[in-house]
């Protein structure tokens, strides 16, 4: 679902998300791939107001200030999945890798690549969420659905490393089998 947003709500919620990262989850996100996305709302906001957009494309690129809010997006539903979880059921590990890697696809490489694959993870969790999905675990996702445990294991194509979709899908398939194969689940494959 769509929703329509402006700059101003856009900035204050991803403000509450560092303050929540910051404080409740105490990771130190100076320098990192989510401050630079932070700063450049910030600037977006600012050259909004003063109706001077055009400096910033010029400074920034279009693809840098694209990414910075798609992904702050990404941040902003991630906060608000687990903004009200308990400390001790948080995915701790998982909330350090996703605000680090690269600002743009195109600089990721394999060693790179998994911030950004782990907030798409995130990302789709908040989303079943959102539809009503209980979430019960954080390897890729796992969930509760009619009465079944379903296990996603989400894949990303990245710029680093073209794999194909046969590729992603067995190796899909070989972390469905080796993680779960002692629990009578449904599994499904995200690319």
């Amino acid at each position: 679902m769509l929703t329509r947003i402006n700059y101003d709500e856009l900035l204050s919620q991803l403000r509450e998300a560092a303050s929540w990262l910051s404080e409740k989850v105490r990771i130190n996100t100076a320098g990192t791939r989510f401050d630079k996305i932070y700063s450049n709302v910030q600037e977006i906001v600012k050259k909004y107001h003063t109706g001077d957009t055009e400096s910033l494309i010029k400074e920034k690129g279009n693809e840098e200030l694209w990414f910075s809010l798609t992904e702050c997006d990404a941040f902003i539903r991630v906060h608000s999945f687990l903004k009200n979880f308990k400390s001790s059921e948080l995915p701790r590990q998982t909330l350090k890798d996703v605000v680090g890697g690269p600002l743009l696809p195109r600089d990721e490489m394999p060693n790179s690549a998994q911030s950004r694959n782990k907030l798409f993870e995130l990302e789709l969790a908040a989303r079943c969420h959102e539809a009503g999905i209980n979430i019960t675990g954080f390897d890729d996702i796992q969930l509760y659905l009619y009465g079944h445990h379903i296990g996603i294991q989400c894949k990303r194509p990245y710029s680093g490393k073209r794999k194909s979709v046969k590729e992603n899908l067995r190796s899909a398939k070989d972390q469905i089998r080796k993680r779960h194969s002692a629990i009578k689940q449904w599994n499904c494959i995200c690319d």
